[in-house]
């Protein structure tokens, strides 16, 4: 039988395939990753669409979703991108590209076709497998990996699993961010205010907010910037 060779586009290994498979899926022998035989050329990877439900409608792009091409502008979606995951096939896109397309830009995709998908049952697509009670693992909703029955993040895809704890996650964060970060308000106050503000600062730097050293920093070079005026008013 007739035997061609490529060579895989992820880690160049040179490998012989029978050519009746030509254009067929199939693991390279070397690293592993899903290829498409060809006829010319080197081997393109072909990675396997999510199931639709696996992953959240919106999210930020994880370590399992970099990588695939948008199917709206064609660009690649990198770590942390804002992603829309299609609820009827799997297919992720940017979350402005599938606004723009007024839906999901896979053309096979039941929502094109008009098709009326059953919905999953809350808390995972139909074709989840439940995790084995007695076990001490369970299935990662977000990425598939098996992990600890009891942990509340996925070490994997780095996605925590309770809604409510992503939800107080995003508040901690933002109250993270008013501890940061002084306004506009807040400067004026260190600078007219030198001597209140820095007592209002050493206050903030008790409770942990970064931002009083911030205010401490400006309400002292505001204080000795006064003080070498009135020095140089007073010589």
């Amino acid at each position: 039988m007739e035997k061609l060779r490529m060579q895989c586009s992820s880690c160049g290994a040179n490998f012989a395939f029978p050519a009746d498979i030509l254009g067929q899926t199939r693991s390279c022998p070397k690293c592993g990753v899903e290829l498409v035989l060809q006829a010319e050329g080197a081997v393109t990877a072909s990675p396997a669409l999510p199931e639709p439900g696996q992953y959240p409608e919106r999210m930020r792009a994880n370590k399992v979703l970099a990588g695939f091409t948008c199917g709206h502008c064609g660009k690649e979606i990198e770590l942390g991108d804002d992603v829309h995951n299609c609820q009827e096939c799997g297919t992720p896109m940017h979350e402005s590209c599938f606004g723009d397309n007024d839906g999901c830009a896979n053309p096979s995709c039941p929502m094109n076709a008009n098709q009326q998908a059953p919905a999953a049952p809350q808390g995972g697509p139909a074709s989840m497998i439940p995790p084995d009670p007695g076990g001490d693992t369970k299935e990662c909703r977000y990425c598939g990996e098996q992990i600890k029955k009891n942990a509340k993040k996925c070490r994997f895809c780095g996605e925590y699993l309770d809604p409510r704890e992503r939800k107080r996650l995003e508040l901690r964060q933002q109250e993270q961010d008013g501890d940061d970060k002084l306004t506009a308000g807040e400067i004026v106050f260190g600078l007219l205010c030198g001597g209140i503000a820095c007592i209002v600062s050493i206050v903030w730097m008790i409770q942990g907010k970064k931002k009083g050293w911030k205010l401490f920093l400006i309400s002292l070079i505001t204080q000795l910037v006064l003080a070498l005026l009135q020095a140089a008013a007073e010589s």
